[in-house]
């Protein structure tokens, strides 16, 4: 369902058009239901199997897939409210939107424990989410010039921003961590310990060590290792031990803002474009510090240029080598980098062959022109400081994802 008020078309806003030459109210409502679901999913499913039952072979049953009779369509309700504007002739304009999202009976597949004896996933209905969120664009005719005799300069700039969160799961259940789900957290959380930085060969940290029971000294030391927090127990405080009951959520894929910006520029058969957009905020996790890349094993593998601890090299952010170990404990605490950054996408540089030339060579149109795409990447902790690999991306940065980067020079002939 849909509604709209073409404001700008009423009698009363007759006398604003020179300033005021658009304004449009939109409004919308709507549901839809998830059905993905394959047939038969929601049933018990049954695999059969040769055995030995005294002396004669016999066939038998097994269950492979429980049933879920109680599971329901997920639906999704939505609402959206939009504003249109124009002003100067639509010499600016553009759009502002406003949405929320709420999503009953969230459908989730869940695969039972090995001990139920069923080992195939069902579909289950989890709880609620919801999104809110914002966009805003804008095109501005900053000289509108024609681009040959009279400058021209055009700009897009567009901002959105979106905030989801479970807000409700199982009755009686806050998360589950198996599916990373945590009531009043975003889709996607990051559930982790806390990272204190490098256990440091110094008084303070081995009594820290040692009070926690472990070992300052010999083949099992954790000098130079890295450092947790104790930050709960199953009384849910602090109780002197690291393990499980030490983690929580610290952080989310989610970015404060996002957007993006694009120039065009034209002026005596030249014209530029610049190309760019940005996101600042929330967490991603790099596959290329969190894999094999990334061991520390010593002599045993290859290993990326990181900064690691040494005896005289104490401020480092990553632990010590060591060869006695084929995962770096506590490593995930190191691999979650801020998200934000700034890229420039594309950069065009093109020139107009004027016509006095083109008529001698019986040429109707030619344009040369020089692209860029993804020369640069700025504002990136990830990719300036740490050498890190391409930041764009919505949670997790693969290794695969190797970042590209090319120049391609053309020319466009018109005969």
């Amino acid at each position: 369902m849909a509604l709209a008020w073409n404001i700008g078309n009423e009698e009363f806003m007759s006398s604003t058009t020179d300033i005021l030459s658009q304004l449009k109210l939109r409004l919308s409502y709507g549901e839809v239901g998830n059905t993905n679901v394959n047939p038969y999913d929601t049933m018990g499913n049954m695999s059969s199997n040769k055995y030995i039952f005294g002396s004669q072979g016999v066939l038998g049953y097994y269950p492979t897939a429980a049933s879920n009779s109680d599971l329901k369509w997920e639906r999704t309700a939505s609402y959206n409210f939009g504003l249109d504007y124009g002003f100067l002739h639509n010499r600016i304009s553009g759009s502002v939107e406003v949405y929320k999202q709420y999503s009953n009976n969230l459908m989730m597949n869940f695969t039972p424990p090995a001990t139920s004896g069923v080992s195939t996933a069902i579909p289950y209905n989890v709880g609620k989410t919801e999104n809110v969120g914002f966009e805003f664009n804008v095109r501005m005719h900053v000289f509108d010039g024609d681009g040959k005799n009279k400058f021209q300069w055009t700009s897009d700039f567009n901002l959105f921003l979106n905030r989801n969160k479970v807000v409700q799961l199982t009755e009686g259940v806050n998360e589950l961590i198996s599916d990373n789900l945590f009531a009043g957290h975003t889709l996607g959380s990051f559930y982790e310990y806390v990272g204190l930085g490098i256990w440091q060969d110094t008084a303070e940290d081995r009594a820290l060590a040692e009070s926690y029971g472990l070992q300052t000294s010999g083949d099992d030391s954790v000098i130079g290792t890295i450092k947790i927090a104790d930050i709960s127990g199953p009384d849910g405080e602090p109780d002197g031990v690291l393990n499980d009951y030490d983690r929580k959520v610290v952080g989310s894929p989610q970015a404060n803002f996002e957007g993006g910006w694009t120039n065009t520029l034209a002026y005596k058969n030249f014209d530029f474009t610049v190309v760019m957009n940005f996101r600042q905020g929330g967490l991603f996790r790099s596959e290329l510090y969190q894999g094999s890349t990334n061991s520390l094993m010593g002599g045993y593998v290859n290993n990326i240029n990181v900064d690691y601890w040494t005896p005289e090299n104490t401020d480092a952010r990553w632990p010590a080598p060591n060869n006695r170990v084929q995962t770096i404990p506590y490593k995930g605490t190191l691999t979650l980098f801020n998200a934000s950054y700034l890229k420039i996408r594309t950069l065009i540089l093109g020139y107009t062959l004027p016509d006095n030339v083109l008529n001698v060579i019986g040429i109707s149109k030619a344009r040369v022109y020089a692209t860029a795409t993804n020369p640069f990447t700025l504002f990136s902790e990830y990719v300036n400081k740490y050498n890190g690999l391409d930041p764009e991306t919505n949670r997790q940065v693969d290794v695969a994802g190797l970042p590209s980067w090319q120049m391609l020079f053309g020319i466009n002939i018109t005969f």
